[in-house]
């Protein structure tokens, strides 16, 4: 049986690239408290909160990651509108060719953010619900892990 930090851990580390950096990132930021100053910043930060030294510092982690997950996935992370702002913000600091990417991968992004948000709804029912976690905490708390 997985502990809810391990299946928090497997969620985000098994969201497609497209979207993981961005949750990685943003949820990386709400642990430090500060935007972290990297990509590889934001991975060792996340590592960190995977690797709980105490019982009182896994459970702060599982419900400041659950949050911050639950938060990034309630909407797509950049309405119609401010999207198009970004791009034609893009346009004016790279090359064309960046902007297209950037265009092209904006379906892929959407698809990827709807089913991950089917993913975690699945999760947040069962393997990550406040019940879970509790009993998690309690079975721990009882064995003095």
């Amino acid at each position: 049986m997985t502990t809810p930090i391990e299946e928090l851990e497997k969620f985000i580390s098994n969201l497609p690239v497209t979207i993981r950096n961005w949750i990685a990132h943003v949820t990386a930021a709400y642990y430090l408290g500060e935007m972290p100053t990297s990509p590889e910043h934001a991975d060792a930060t996340l590592f960190q909160a995977l690797q709980p030294t105490t019982l009182i510092s896994e459970i702060r982690n599982i419900l400041l990651l659950r949050a911050s997950v639950d938060y990034l996935l309630a909407d797509d992370p950049i309405s119609d509108e401010a999207r198009q702002r970004t791009i034609a913000a893009t346009v004016e600091k790279f090359d064309a060719a960046h902007t297209r990417t950037m265009q092209a991968q904006e379906p892929l992004q959407r698809a990827h953010t709807r089913k991950a948000r089917d993913q975690w709804a699945v999760l947040r029912a069962n393997q990550l619900s406040d019940q879970e976690i509790r009993r998690f905490e309690r079975t721990r708390l009882v064995n003095n892990v």
